[in-house]
């Protein structure tokens, strides 16, 4: 019988929990670098798991389970509590940062809500051009077509051919689909994108985008109730691939957007995909932010660069989540085989 190397992976990882392996990597590494800091990412929180989409999901229940374990096992800081560790050289001995990317709407249904019933401080990073106006990232139109395909074969012409008859086959053609489309020009990933739909002969509901990212009027509530907002630019695209003005209106564009919004200054940017470059890193220093994330899997240390700060996906797979917050797993680089949910 073939087993697929996910279920490889989480099989391992779950014996080598039992066996306390992780605690016992993070203690070492704690003695060899003198501090565990780690910054922790989530994108989608939704109720159950939703097979179409492409974003990394935890799911409510685990990740309430993942929060009790966090606050039973870390001090937990705010990002701009970590900036002033970084500034005095003095990091706590075991902390963890929590932060969100996107903005989408089940942060505000189901993550929010338990944050706040264990009084926990997160950052939650905006891709502003999506916030309030109904218009849901390419990526989750690319995954909703893919998996409500009336057909069972894909032609896309530069894209390649797919089939899709089963639930895996849809899940493999929607990344490799993925993939290809990111570093496009806009007008064609979105011309080929069109076409899928065509091909695929499905439609998005209207209410899509809407059901999805958040609107300004939740993103003001949430802030109300304490939770803090980075910008992570304006139409999320690779930075590093832009010209200079673009890639600088993206950046000071989304953090006026949301100091707009909340009447706050905003102070934290999070890279688009965590690609950042010297010249991206001097744009954001010179757009007034005090600090910014990548998705770099690496622990913070005193000497980590407020500007190039390294976080650490959150998984459904509590081993999974263990191994990585351990830094087993970016240590040994084997990010490609535990990035999917």
């Amino acid at each position: 019988m073939r087993v697929a190397m996910p279920e490889l992976w989480e099989t391992g990882a779950s014996w080598l929990g039992r066996l306390r392996f992780f605690d016992a990597y993070a203690y070492l590494k704690r003695k060899h670098i003198g501090s565990q800091v780690a910054i922790t990412t989530y994108h989608r929180v939704p109720f159950s798991r939703q097979n179409w989409s492409i974003r990394s999901q935890v799911t409510l229940r685990s990740f309430e389970n993942q929060i009790q374990y966090l606050r039973q096992n870390f001090a937990i800081l705010s990002l701009d509590e970590l900036r002033q560790a970084l500034q005095r050289k003095s990091l706590p001995k075991r902390a963890v940062v929590i932060t969100f990317d996107d903005g989408y709407r089940d942060n505000y249904l189901y993550a929010f809500p338990i944050l706040k019933k264990y009084s926990i401080p997160a950052m939650f990073f905006l891709t502003t051009g999506h916030i309030g106006v109904g218009k849901p990232f390419w990526q989750d139109r690319v995954g909703y077509l893919i998996h409500h395909a009336m057909v069972g074969h894909l032609e896309l012409d530069e894209l390649g051919s797919y089939t899709i008859r089963s639930a895996f086959d849809r899940s493999r053609a929607t990344f490799m689909i993925r993939d290809n489309l990111e570093r496009l020009p806009e007008q064609r990933k979105n011309c080929l994108i069109e076409k899928l739909a065509d091909v695929c002969r499905a439609d998005i509901p209207d209410d899509f985008g809407s059901q999805l990212v958040l609107s300004w009027a939740e993103v003001e509530e949430m802030h109300q109730d304490g939770a803090e907002f980075g910008a992570h630019s304006v139409t999320h695209p690779f930075l590093t691939d832009l010209p200079s003005a673009q890639a600088r209106w993206e950046i000071q564009q989304s953090k006026e957007d949301i100091e707009r919004r909340l009447g706050e200054e905003v102070r934290f940017f999070s890279y688009p995909m965590g690609q950042c470059s010297s010249e991206i890193v001097r744009i954001v220093k010179e757009c007034g932010f005090a600090g910014a994330v990548t998705t770099d899997w690496s622990w913070i240390s005193p000497r980590s660069d407020p500007y190039r700060l390294g976080r650490i996906p959150m998984t459904e797979s509590q081993s999974k989540s263990a191994a990585l917050l351990s830094g087993f797993v970016g240590d040994l680089g084997i990010k490609s085989r535990w990035s999917k949910n």
